[in-house]
């Protein structure tokens, strides 16, 4: 009778693009007389080949992070005790790994004075026990103390006869945890627990690094079982996305700081249209500045999205706190290129208790505004929206103003409210004055950016306003005003003397001084809103 063999196998995350190959190189060469059994720890719906062999046992498992994903394998593994026990041996194998030539069962597997199967380090098999990053922390549990130790063992491939591996197994799962509780991490995770248990037992079968043999690696040994370089994963089959390609493991473990660090030392490597993209993409995961607290109990989030001037951000908490009669919080996102201007707004806001957020670096300000805008937007809604997850929220331009006593919330129908954009056959809301209803957009992957044909905010058509029908939204009126004359149009004219007039709200474009740093040809800020206010009392 053939022997069941039960091979373990963690693809958390992106490391289920490994899956298919892994498999396909395990039916193909290893001990074919033998009945494999998958057991498959995965985060995935589904895996390859799943439906069509009962021998892949798939099991959810939660994507814990880096390292958790590694530290907690043997954790993992117990969760299927039962089935495990059912084995006549169980195998760990390194998701990365692709078996290249046959093996058969008497090279592989435990003879009749052997029970565990470890393979030696192809980093370090060949040097002494002294050289060795065995763990020699006394307070963990994976210590060896120095003089101990003849080998150095890999943790990307153990196993043996079933049940001498689950008590090991369950050793190093006790192990770990209580490390845990004493709020210590092993030297090298897994790994190290792994080399603690066999240290010192006889029944080991060794194998040698040809069957670990890292790509490209220049070992004077035959490659049996290939580590598959994660900086190289980038083939027709699993080449996801640009991050995979050129950050490898640390895009598979989500290392989001570790891919930021590389994307500097390769900056020299990559051209100049593709490093911006990488930077578009990384900017999200990269962290502000706050200062400030914002509470949660106004059923309204408003935030200002300012740009290089005090005198809007100023202005426009003014006329909020006198004029917008709903329960909001105000959070001011800073995307100024402006060092000063950023300090003199952050003086502000500090002044007056509004939280503040000082964004990254934008990778497109001056190149690309309209897209400039759009990371902000984005950034602000995954770091700010999304952990305060509030009733309502909203953004605006910071060149908005509330002239009248107004309200946002009784507005917002089918989830949102804003102004209006038309562009052809597809329309959105402008982002500098928007509004939504949280639980209704949170589980969609709204994006700010412009999209072909359409501005900032354009990104959101197809995952979003494509769906809606437009002439359920209660919108607000939209009118462009002269602010010499007085006189009001549904036409964009002189643009030196022209704001837009959105329902009870103007936006003073041009007229905000952000265009010029000749302030004394211009009306001062204050004076243009007064100048509408008077014309719109006297017009209403």
């Amino acid at each position: 009778m053939s022997k069941k063999i039960g091979i373990l196998y963690i693809c958390t995350g992106n490391y289920v693009l490994f899956w298919k190959e892994f498999y396909e190189s395990m039916e193909r060469h290893f001990i074919a007389d033998s009945e494999k059994h998958y057991f498959v720890f995965t985060d995935s719906p589904e895996v390859d080949y799943e439906h069509t062999n009962p021998r892949i046992h798939r099991i959810y498992q939660e994507n814990l992070g880096w390292p958790d994903n590694t530290l907690m394998r043997f954790h993992m593994f117990l969760k299927a005790e039962q089935e495990l026990s059912t084995m006549d041996y169980l195998f760990f194998f390194n998701a990365n790994l692709l078996i290249l030539e046959d093996i058969a069962a008497g090279d592989f597997l435990p003879n009749d004075t052997q029970k565990l199967v470890a393979c030696l380090s192809p980093g370090f098999y060949n040097k002494m026990p002294e050289y060795v990053p065995y763990d020699r922390n006394p307070a963990s549990t994976a210590y060896i103390p120095k003089g101990q130790g003849r080998y150095y063992f890999a943790g990307g491939l153990n196993g043996g006869i079933a049940t001498d591996f689950i008590v090991a197994i369950k050793a190093m799962d006790q192990e770990t945890q209580e490390n845990r509780k004493n709020g210590i991490v092993a030297l090298w995770h897994d790994e190290s627990h792994w080399n603690h248990y066999v240290l010192n037992k006889s029944e080991i079968k060794v194998l040698p690094p040809s069957y670990l043999y890292p790509e490209g690696s220049s070992i004077p040994l035959a490659p049996i079982i290939l580590i598959r370089d994660k900086f190289k994963f980038n083939n027709s089959t699993t080449r996801k996305t640009i991050i995979q390609k050129f950050f490898g493991h640390y895009a598979l473990r989500g290392q989001k700081m570790q891919i930021l660090k590389r994307l500097v030392f390769l900056s020299h490597r990559i051209p100049a249209a593709l490093k911006r993209r990488i930077g578009t993409a990384l900017y999200l995961y990269r962290s502000g500045k706050k200062i400030g607290t914002v509470s949660p109990s106004g059923n309204l989030l408003l935030i200002s999205i300012a740009f290089n001037n005090i005198e809007t951000i100023h202005l426009q908490y003014d006329y909020l706190k006198k004029n917008l009669t709903d329960n909001f919080s105000y959070v001011v996102a800073d995307n100024s290129s402006d060092k000063k201007s950023a300090a003199l707004i952050r003086s502000f806001c500090t002044e007056e208790k509004i939280s503040y957020y000082k964004l990254p670096s934008n990778p497109l300000t001056g190149a690309h505004p309209s897209g400039s805008h759009g990371l902000a937007l984005n950034w602000s809604f995954k770091h700010i929206v999304k952990k305060l997850s509030p009733k309502y929220f909203g953004f605006l331009d910071h060149d908005i103003f509330p002239l009248t006593q107004t309200a946002i919330i009784p507005h917002i129908r089918h989830s949102m409210f804003g102004l209006l954009q038309d562009r052809n056959d597809k329309w959105y809301l402008w982002p500098g004055f928007c509004f939504y209803e949280y639980q209704k957009v949170v589980m969609l992957p709204l994006n700010f950016m412009p999209a072909t044909n359409l501005d900032t905010g354009g990104g959101n058509y197809e995952v979003l306003y494509k769906t809606i029908d437009k002439r359920l939204l209660d919108l607000p009126t939209h009118h462009y005003l002269n602010t010499e004359t007085g006189e009001q149009t549904d036409i964009f004219k002189n643009a030196d003397h022209t704001v837009e007039r959105i329902g009870d709200w103007i936006h003073t474009m041009r007229l905000s001084n952000w265009h010029t740093s000749d302030k004394e040809q211009l009306l001062s800020l204050e004076m243009v809103l007064e100048r509408c206010h008077t014309y719109l009392h006297d017009n209403s």
